[in-house]
Order: structure tokens, then C-alpha cells, then sequence
């Protein structure tokens, strides 16, 4: 068995906040194909979120070349692609470059983590090619020793020509080494987590989970016999203008949302921090083992 200690990461809103960062970047891409098309915003907003529910995820990169509008307005896939997704992405990628950025004091833990030598996990229900492309965004793929994921989605023929180059010469992949893919699972279920603890020989009395859902991330960890910490600054101070936005394209059924509360009232964390930067002091402690 290894005797290091390990943690496991989510993503987003635990690394860096990813409703600061879609939401408004979404409503830039509304706010350009509505000036495009004149077509109404909330006529928009349903198309996307009829591709989202299609997809399963709203991380899902070519959502404007599968919108029903096109074919109401008898435009080309080509004409989708030099009049919609190029000024799209380009107000995307404006949006999203002031609001895309890690959680104070994120790097410096990351770097703290590699200097203890504890292994970690990068663990996400995002699609694995996005989960890298951020990570290597970000410039933390460095510090990640291992990225677990539970699927990726084909990348359709009509993409702008810099995406397939990108695809095809491997740029949007990042420097980690150990990828684990987990087809037909995802969080909740702790089976991947389990399989990863034996796979590489951890001691669960000496890992460590931390994410900001207490319904996936938390309930998890315990299912997983793990030591959970739960990153409640993930979930605080958003913009409610972002979380309205969210819901409009939520591909969350009622019958889940049910679920979650469900889990929310019966799942109670063991660590709680509103600074990732908090977890080097759970972590670094010597008592390496927790009574559970």
C-alpha cells in the first residue's frame, strides 16, 4: 500500500468558479446570434437549451452548430460558421477571459501539494478534453498527477478550421500523464474513486476529497470510505444574475433536483473551508488517520 497521502479534486467551483465564468460568457453568445439573426433572446436561450438537454451537458463546445434556428432561417453549415460561431466565440472568448481564473490562493496550494509529495487527482463529470484544455488554460495541468473523467463527446465534421488543427495537432491536450476514464458512471457513484484507490495502491484513512457539492462530491467521499472536505466557497456570492441564467438551460431533471435535496439534508461534511488554501492545514496534519 502507499504510504502517501493523497487528495482528490473537483473542478469547477472548487479550483476556479465556473458559474462566474459560463453564465456570462453564455449571454455574450445570445447577445451576438440575437444581433445576427433577430432572433428573439429567449427563442435563442431554448434552442441551446434543447442541445444542452440533447448533450447531457452545458459543456458542450459546438452547441451553436446544432441549434434548431438554422434550419428556420435556411442558412448553411457554412454560413452557421462564418456569420454565427466565428463572431460568437469571439465574444465567448472576450467574456470569458476576465472572469476564467483560479480561486485566490489555488496555485500556491497546488504547488504545496506537489512539495509534499501528495498524490493528486483531478476528478470531474466535464468532458475529459474540456477538463484538460482548462487545466492547461490555467496553467495547473503541471500539478495534477492524475485526471479521472467520465466521458467525451465526438467532435462533430463542422468546426472552424483553428479547432480542427487544434484537435489534430494535440494543443488543447494537457501535460498529464494518468488519464482514467470511467464510461456510464459519474458522481455520485463512488465506484471510480474506489477503483482508483486500488489501482493506485492509496491508503483511504490518508485521502483526502474536496469539491463544492455536497450531493456529488461529499455524499461521495463518505460513500467512498475517504475523508471529505467541502469547498463552500464554490457554492457562495454568485452573482444571482448568473444563477438565473444557469437555470434557464439546466439540463438537471426534477426528478435529480429531488435527489440532491435529498442528499444535501442527509449528507453532513466532515471539513468545511472557504479557502482552498485551507486544506493544507487538514492535510499536513500528522494524524493521518480520522475516525469515521
Amino acid at each position: 500500500m502507499n504510504t502517501k497521502k493523497a487528495l482528490f479534486t473537483d473542478l469547477d467551483d472548487t479550483l476556479y468558479s465556473w458559474i462566474d465564468s459560463f453564465a456570462p460568457s453564455f449571454r455574450a453568445m445570445v447577445h451576438v446570434l440575437n444581433k445576427k439573426t433577430q432572433i428573439d433572446e429567449d427563442k435563442l436561450i431554448e434552442s441551446f437549451r434543447k442541445v444542452y438537454s440533447k448533450r447531457k451537458t452545458l459543456d458542450y463546445s459546438f452547441v451553436i452548430q446544432e441549434l434548431d434556428i438554422w434550419e428556420e432561417l435556411g442558412w448553411s453549415k457554412e454560413k452557421v460558421l462564418s456569420d454565427a460561431v466565428k463572431d460568437a466565440r469571439g465574444a465567448v472568448r472576450r467574456v470569458r477571459s476576465h472572469h476564467f481564473t483560479l480561486y485566490d490562493e489555488v496555485r500556491d496550494t497546488l504547488k504545496w501539494l506537489k512539495n509534499e509529495n501528495v498524490f493528486v487527482i483531478a476528478y470531474t463529470n466535464a468532458p475529459g478534453y474540456i477538463a484538460q484544455r482548462r487545466l492547461k488554460k490555467l496553467q495547473v495541468d503541471s500539478y495534477i498527477d492524475c485526471l479521472a473523467y467520465f466521458y467525451d463527446y465526438e467532435v462533430p465534421t463542422d468546426v472552424p478550421d483553428d479547432v480542427q488543427d487544434a484537435i489534430e495537432s494535440g494543443k488543447i491536450r494537457s501535460s498529464i500523464k494518468c488519464i482514467e476514464r470511467f464510461d456510464n458512471l459519474k458522481k455520485p457513484d463512488p465506484q471510480p474513486i474506489l477503483r482508483l484507490i486500488e489501482k493506485h495502491h492509496l491508503d483511504a484513512t490518508k485521502t483526502f476529497l474536496i469539491g463544492d457539492s455536497i450531493e456529488n462530491d461529499i455524499y461521495m467521499a463518505q460513500q467512498a470510505g475517504i475523508i471529505d472536505i467541502w469547498a463552500r466557497y464554490g457554492t457562495a456570492n454568485h452573482n444571482p444574475k448568473d444563477i438565473e441564467t444557469i437555470k434557464k438551460i439546466s439540463t438537471i431533471s426534477a426528478e435529480q433536483r429531488k435527489r440532491n435535496l435529498e442528499l444535501r439534508e442527509i449528507t453532513k461534511p466532515r471539513f468545511t473551508v472557504d479557502n482552498f488554501a485551507e486544506i493544507k492545514a487538514i492535510i499536513g496534519s500528522n494524524q493521518l488517520s480520522f475516525d469515521f
